[in-house]
């Protein structure tokens, strides 16, 4: 029986079931030898075996056009197990005075850790191997890291899965976009591929927040990765999440804009929601206009008041402009608040029980008061 062997070396012992101790090996292996011999233990509820999710179909073609076009590596571990471990089968020593895993076509990798990445590996190699078909790809010689457990029974494995996925602590959204604004500058390839799958919003937002947050109404109000809050009201992946709707393309007119023009109407914009709401400018953290709501709500009409201001030929960068147009809008707001008051105007945005806003945080709540807003806004004339 023809084996493959692959170099290790020892990788320590992990805690099994009953405080057995379970033998690891670490190394490198070549695509080519997973290729047919990985299991993935799904989860099957109703035989009540397998511990995890099935592939993200999306997850899996993203990663493997991202392969194709050579715009990632992959430097982590895939984490894998031989159930079915024979110690004098499977572990020999090898001719460099080292270790070697010899495996044959009967054995199986069971995959703890790295399906996606296996998955859209196995795509890349189809995908070579069907335009060409005098030659095995050459992603089948493709390395990558591995750590191995020796003999780890399902319930051992799902152990290890478990802490890998649940106490992994994931990068804040914070952070990422911030990152991902970085990539994007310093990279043509992340550029492109963020173009590719619709999220350029995120860096062209990122960007924007960044220019708000040292002048105007927004000056010391959005919060950054690993920033203390103090007086902010907002961390930069809420307020880069509210500018989607002007940003992902859906408004042209501010979304073709350069940045500094962007920068300029969204100052003239809120200044002139403050002239409207003074109270709020004054002490921004006790209302939610300037939190996560307000500016879901306020950027989400944003096209509707620059439409209407154009239509009557109004500047676009005046302050004055936007609270006249939005005066009765945000002044028609009232509410009951949960002591059973009625409140307007600034009071309607309060946080806590004195105001009303905070009712309506969810999303389906956020388009009932966009609605409120734009029965009252002028309507734009057509010429």
């Amino acid at each position: 029986m023809t084996e493959q062997q692959i170099h290790v070396i020892s990788g320590g012992d992990v805690t099994g079931d009953d405080r057995r101790k379970i033998s690891r090996v670490v190394g490198e292996i070549e695509v080519g030898i997973l290729y047919d011999k990985t299991i993935v233990p799904v989860r099957n509820y109703e035989a009540d075996e397998g511990y995890q999710r099935p592939a993200s179909p999306k997850r899996v073609k993203d990663l493997t056009s991202d392969l194709l076009k050579k715009r990632v590596d992959l430097p982590t571990a895939l984490l894998l197990n031989i159930r079915e471990f024979d110690p004098a089968r499977h572990l020999r020593p090898n001719n460099c005075g080292g270790m070697s895993l010899f495996v044959s076509a009967d054995d199986h990798f069971y995959v703890v850790d790295g399906q996606h990445r296996l998955a859209a590996l196995k795509a890349v190699i189809n995908e070579d191997e069907e335009h060409d078909t005098t030659a095995p790809s050459m992603w089948r010689t493709y390395k990558l890291p591995f750590v191995c457990l020796l003999g780890a029974t399902e319930s051992e494995e799902m152990r290890q899965f478990y802490v890998v996925n649940s106490t992994a602590k994931s990068v804040s959204t914070d952070l990422a976009y911030d990152l991902l604004r970085v990539q994007a500058q310093k990279s043509p390839e992340v550029r492109d591929a963020l173009i590719e799958g619709g999220d350029m919003w995120k860096v062209k937002g990122q960007e924007l927040a960044d220019h708000l947050k040292d002048a105007g109404p927004w000056e010391g109000r959005i919060r950054f990765p690993n920033a203390k809050k103090l007086k902010t009201t907002i961390p930069s992946a809420g307020m880069v999440n509210s500018l989607k709707p002007l940003l992902d393309g859906s408004y042209l007119l501010f979304s073709q804009a350069e940045l500094e023009e962007q920068a300029t109407i969204l100052t003239a914009y809120w200044s002139g929601i403050l002239r409207v709401l003074p109270e709020v400018g004054e002490a921004p953290e006790k209302y939610t206009l300037q939190k996560m709501t307000g500016a879901v709500v306020m950027h989400a009409i944003l096209p509707a008041v620059m439409d209407y201001l154009r239509s009557e030929g109004h500047s676009l960068l005046s302050a004055e402009n936007y609270g006249d147009a939005l005066k009765a809008s945000l002044d028609s707001l009232s509410e009951e608040n949960r002591e059973g008051v009625v409140v307007s105007g600034a009071d309607f945005w309060l946080s806590g029980a004195g105001g009303a806003a905070g009712a309506y945080s969810s999303n389906a709540g956020r388009r009932v008061i966009k609605s409120r807003i734009l029965t009252h806004l002028p309507r734009p004339k057509i010429r």
